[in-house]
């Protein structure tokens, strides 16, 4: 094979679309995290902005702030694992009922919840990216989805001491 054609291979090989996730030894298992990861995003931004529309005890502006913060920080990391997927070349779940199907949160209609729910949820999520970075990292061998499930275990740690703070300190008042 001359130069020339070796280049041009090269090139035909990094210009693939699909190179990347290739990379990975199980790139659908990739998508599927990312897709529950996601999922997961979704409700809990839906469960915090249920929490807060529905305040109405002492300490209503203070959670109020920490609930906005919180929405903020969640979309950023929707928004990150989503443009994971979409450099996966994966198209990211959108839709309510994919949320609902896809989340491992549980969700009870009609229930307003509040600070110890939504810290529980926080924990839980935390609980489940950290299995999700081990696949990632461990089995599948991607390691750039396993640093944006860090990032995100990072944030909801703070969104959970957040919570633990805010509910330790309404308990000695």
């Amino acid at each position: 094979m001359s130069l020339k054609e070796k280049q041009q291979t090269i090139l035909q090989v990094a210009n693939s679309p699909y190179r990347l996730i290739e990379d990975s030894n199980n790139p659908q298992k990739i998508f599927e995290i990312l897709n529950h990861a996601i999922a997961d995003e979704a409700v809990i931004s839906m469960k915090t902005k249920n929490a807060k529309w529905n305040l109405c005890r002492d300490g209503f502006s203070d959670l109020c702030n920490i609930y906005e913060i919180h929405l903020i920080q969640i979309n950023e990391i929707a928004v990150e694992l989503a443009d994971r997927a979409r450099m996966l070349h994966f198209q990211p779940i959108g839709s309510i009922s994919d949320f609902l199907a896809h989340s491992r949160l549980s969700e009870t209609p009609g229930i307003v919840p509040d600070a110890f729910q939504l810290l529980s949820d926080h924990e839980s999520i935390i609980r489940f990216f950290r299995e999700d970075f081990r696949d990632c990292k461990n089995i599948y061998e991607e390691i750039c989805t396993s640093q944006v499930l860090i990032k995100s275990i990072r944030l909801h740690e703070k969104m959970a001491w957040m919570l633990r703070s805010f509910s330790k300190k309404r308990e000695n008042h």
